[in-house]
């Protein structure tokens, strides 16, 4: 559930594009399984920036509250919350989700997302190691199709502190529980809708892994936040009992390829998932995908 998103750049002119019409011409429809290539599916060079397309909360309740001037996460147990984090580590099979909007009509590029996770009592060493990513075109629980990632290959790029410590409103000042920010390369396009994210993560401790919620002062409810182990459930503070979202943040740019179709910003555009809007199946996966909902999803084994 997005919580804050920051602004979309809507307007978003090219001034120049490299190639002509013919070119364009040449690649034939893409929605057409015959002319389906990743390999040549190609888009003119475009120099878009790269911006914050979605912030899905914030974690940070208590500014330069903690250790060393260092920003708070507080469990807010003034109001019967208790739920430091939720379990996202591979090896018990967890993993987390939550959604995100694209609201551009023309789509856009993710280039990268980031994601926090902590390992209680790491004492800020970098012991995450492995970041597991997936994205839906849709609400796992209500007929989503997983449309590229998977639970078994570590596209994790890099870690780093967040200057956050996950505490609780009554231990003010403890530095147990460290979160790192994790960067992963996506560089997918998406069509405008609703998407859901799932992630999962491994690290070097038997503490495991946890993922702090998206946490708001004042606010027991905070999102609509996923969990998975056999079956999916509602992310639940132990507490309240009150539905969590999970924050994470989705960077790229806004698409404006020639003919309106998702496009890259670095001269080609992978079709691996998503709806063409107002069509009735998915895009054309040569074989490589699952089927899901009677379509064949995109290859979900890419990145």
């Amino acid at each position: 559930m997005r919580i804050t998103l920051a602004l979309s750049v809507c307007s978003l002119l090219l001034t120049s594009v490299s190639g002509s019409a013919q070119d364009l011409a040449d690649f034939g429809d893409p929605f057409e399984a015959e002319n389906f290539d990743p390999a040549v599916l190609t888009w003119p060079e475009q120099s878009l920036p790269r911006i914050t397309l979605y912030d899905n909360g914030p974690l940070v309740n208590c500014p330069g509250c903690g250790a060393h001037g260092a920003d708070e996460s507080q469990v807010q147990t003034a109001l019967n919350m208790s739920s430091y984090g939720f379990d996202n580590l591979i090896d018990n099979g967890a993993s987390v989700a939550d959604d995100f909007i694209v609201i551009d009509s023309v789509g856009w590029w993710v280039e990268d997302m980031s994601f926090f996770v902590y390992q209680p009592w790491s004492g800020g060493a970098v012991t995450i190691t492995a970041l597991y990513v997936r994205i839906w075109d849709g609400d796992p629980t209500a007929g989503g199709c997983p449309m590229v990632g998977d639970m078994a290959t570590n596209i994790l790029e890099t870690v780093s502190w967040s200057n956050i410590y996950r505490v609780s409103d009554v231990t003010s000042g403890n530095t147990d529980r460290p979160i790192m920010e994790l960067v992963a390369p996506i560089n997918i396009g998406l069509w405008q809708g609703t998407y859901w994210v799932e992630w999962s993560t491994d690290g070097t401790l038997l503490s495991g892994t946890r993922v702090a919620p998206i946490t708001i002062l004042g606010q027991t409810t905070t999102g609509n936040g996923l969990l998975h182990t056999t079956t999916w459930n509602a992310a639940l503070d132990n507490g309240t009992g009150t539905r969590q979202g999970f924050p994470f943040i989705v960077y790229g740019n806004v698409n404006y390829p020639p003919d309106g179709s998702p496009g890259s910003s670095k001269g080609s555009f992978q079709v691996i998932g998503g709806r063409r809007p107002n069509a009735e199946r998915e895009w054309p996966s040569h074989g490589r995908g699952i089927f899901c909902n009677g379509f064949e999803s995109g290859d979900t084994s890419v990145w």
